[in-house]
């Protein structure tokens, strides 16, 4: 309820953010270098008591492997990781803050959501693409090459496929496969 916004608090959080490079904390190098703004997203009206759910889908090489379907988002968050074709896959919870789901049913905008995800994910050796899809519209939420943070003890690292040809033991990030130390300046580095 935008009457009720402090909007005094309000600017004294995003100014405390605006402060903070994102990414040191968690180990997610790669924020450091995006300089920290405010973006303003629409407000998306939810079609129950609690916000849309969230489809993260995880690819490799622009591939959808798998995807978590996140809701009850506010109240009591639950995951469901599913496959490609929807079906639920069992076993396997990426961060065990969240309770595990049973919910999901397919969308009918599904096939679209996966050409969505691919077609942004195409040329990464691994992104998850966020996307929402409610009252018919497909919105994206948010591209990272750090799921979880880039921690998780969910076994999926040791299951065959679900990270396709994504070798763990490569030492160079998902994002820059091709680009050596070369592609960041010597003073930017290291700088928080």
């Amino acid at each position: 309820d935008k009457a009720k916004l402090d909007r005094r608090a309000a600017a004294g959080r995003i100014e405390d953010r605006l402060r903070h490079r994102y990414g040191w904390k968690k180990g997610e190098w790669g924020y450091a270098w995006v300089r920290p703004r405010v973006l303003v997203e629409e407000f998306l009206e939810p079609e129950a008591p609690t916000p849309p759910p969230d489809y993260k889908f995880h690819c490799d090489g622009g591939r959808v492997l798998w995807c978590g379907f996140h809701y009850d988002r506010g109240r009591d968050v639950k995951v469901q990781q599913v496959d490609r074709n929807g079906v639920s896959i069992t076993g396997v919870r990426l961060d065990h803050r969240f309770g595990a789901g049973t919910a999901f049913v397919r969308p009918p905008e599904w096939e679209r959501m996966l050409e969505i995800a691919e077609t942004l994910a195409a040329g990464f050796r691994m992104l998850r693409v966020d996307l929402y899809c409610t009252g018919g519209r497909i919105l994206v939420g948010e591209l990272t090459v750090w799921p979880v943070s880039g921690f998780s003890d969910a076994g999926l690292f040791n299951r065959p496929g679900f990270f396709g040809d994504i070798a763990f033991d490569d030492p160079r990030p998902p994002l820059l496969p091709s680009l050596g130390p070369q592609a960041v300046p010597p003073s930017r580095r290291w700088h928080r």
